[in-house]
């Protein structure tokens, strides 16, 4: 099957891609040992949850001797049955039937511990999930559909993403500043874990800085003035027994703070900041219940613990915005290497983004259940390296693009404007071009990212001595056109002097009649 990919630019504007894909679908049963192995774990299931790690372990196994090949594991235990169950993941948070590898390409998914759970959005949104969107054991007709359904899902959200924007941050180091502003409470774990993550994550190549500013509100008076200047409140009426009652909410306008940071004196661009508000009073961002928000390369986020419940739901659970960690990650990853949110998927027919949580449950940078186990999957990892090829063959064909753009102003076609030298080396050049693209979309589609890299990365040298070529060729042509151009304004300036005499001659001659 082919796909077509639709990704932003890095002005937020969808647009079509030309990055086709092409995958080969192979099912098969699982192996007797993992499936004795699986029916084990479920038969054992007492209070009805099992630990996802353990089931996890077993996949992680089994996938060990398929390595290269994306695979999905559907589980169909008959141990089931009419057994309620799910998969807990650790100290809060969010029961699971799905998981995601880390390093191997593998996910899975239990149709068991499906059919009684549900999740999403409570009142609104697009991705409001509940438990008739996936499979159940008694539903034979239906079952192949919904299974179906939900590998594609898969597909488009964590074996073939959408990018977010590209090109990536072209800078030579990358650097990222956290700024901490607070009170009387600093919360430094945070800004460690997240370290740690992305110094595990980021290719050795890539030189990255960090660094750290902390401020007390109290005593930085920029600091107050510009969070003064961007708070705004929001009123409320609620109906109670009595009456009505005004309740008036604080919030920090993202907007406004992001103006007023990029005018501090200290502002650089091409950095990435991170602005972290440990405040005393409760505040929320745009008058929502969210607690990061990511502005171009600015990311502002509030660390409190008194925010309002968020509309998501776990069970019936309630969902609360307090881990800012994962949101932080998030919006670092999407500014600077261009990576989505796993929920955010653009559509291949109409170029809009859609919002689906249905592989959103389990431990990852980007959703909005659970704490910081499994920060980054394979999903984010194979994201990653594709989109540094991506950007590589971006800057090229951008160059190349202008290169023939400029050179169609001449209004010449090659073969005629080069000499047979000059033509003989711009083929050989193209032609070379061509391989190594092709060559790394072979290395890309068997996962040798650092290979297709290095051959994406040496297309520039191919189109500089292209566009070395040209040029050489098109001063030639402004030689000749300034030339042809002195030449006729020199024709012209003789020409209108000599008009000019015969003229004013006659006029000499023919003076009395023409006075008369």
């Amino acid at each position: 099957m082919m796909y077509n990919s639709y990704i932003t630019s890095i002005n937020y504007k969808v647009h079509y891609a030309p990055i086709r894909k092409n995958f080969i679908y192979e099912s098969a049963k699982a192996s007797s040992e993992l499936e004795r192995n699986i029916d084990i774990l479920i038969s054992n299931i007492k209070d009805g949850k099992a630990p996802a790690s353990s089931l996890d372990e077993y996949i992680q196994k089994d996938y060990s001797g398929y390595l290269g090949e994306y695979r999905i594991y559907v589980i169909n235990s008959k141990y089931s049955g009419n057994k309620e169950y799910s998969y807990h993941q650790g100290e809060g948070s969010c029961d699971t039937f799905l998981g995601v590898g880390k390093h191997d390409r593998y996910a899975w998914i239990d149709i068991g511990a499906a059919k009684k759970f549900v999740y999403g959005y409570n009142t609104y949104g697009t991705s409001v999930s509940i438990n008739l969107d996936f499979p159940k054991q008694n539903d034979k007709s239906h079952m192949i559909v919904k299974i179906a359904n939900i590998l594609m899902k898969g597909i488009d959200h964590l074996i073939i993403p959408s990018l977010h924007h590209i090109p990536t941050f072209e800078i030579p180091e990358l650097k990222i500043h956290k700024i901490h502003y607070y009170e009387d409470r600093k919360n430094d774990g945070i800004w460690d874990k997240i370290k740690d993550e992305l110094e595990e994550f980021i290719p050795k190549e890539e030189k990255v800085s960090f660094d750290e500013s902390d401020f007390d509100i109290n005593q930085c008076v920029e600091c107050s003035s510009i969070l003064y200047l961007s708070t705004k409140a929001q009123s409320t009426l609620i109906t109670t027994d009595a009456g009505f009652i005004q309740q008036t909410n604080k919030y920090i306008d993202t907007d406004a703070l992001a103006e007023y940071i990029q005018k501090l004196p200290n502002y650089e661009e091409g950095v990435v900041y991170v602005y972290i508000l440990d405040l005393l009073e409760d505040y929320t961002l745009d008058s929502g219940s969210s607690n990061v928000v990511v502005k171009e390369n600015i990311i502002i986020a509030i660390d409190s613990e008194t925010l309002e419940e968020s509309d998501l739901t776990c069970n019936g659970i309630k969902v609360r915005y307090t881990d800012i960690t994962k949101p932080i990650l998030d919006g670092i990853l999407q500014i600077v290497w261009g990576i989505g949110r796993i929920e955010s998927n653009y559509d291949m027919y109409s170029g809009t983004e859609n919002e689906d949580l249905t592989w959103s449950l389990y431990d990852y940078p980007f959703k909005k259940y659970g704490q910081l186990d499994e920060m980054i999957s394979f999903r984010e990892r194979d994201a990653l390296m594709r989109n540094y090829v991506y950007n590589e063959i971006t800057i090229s064909m951008k160059k190349l693009h202008t290169l023939f753009k400029n050179f169609a102003m001449f209004h010449r076609h090659l073969d005629n404007a080069l000499s047979n030298e000059e033509l003989s080396s711009f083929v050989k050049r193209w032609s070379l071009l061509e391989y190594k693209i092709n060559k790394s979309k072979q290395l890309i589609a068997i996962h040798k990212y650092d290979q297709s890299y290095y051959f994406a990365k040496s297309l520039s040298y191919d189109v500089d001595e292209m566009h070395e070529i040209i040029h050489n060729t098109a001063e030639k042509f402004e030689s000749i056109l300034t030339c042809n151009i002195e030449q006729t304004s020199l024709k012209t300036m003789r020409v209108f002097a000599i008009v000019s005499t015969i003229c004013m001659t006659l006029i000499y001659i023919f003076r009395n009649k023409l006075w008369k």
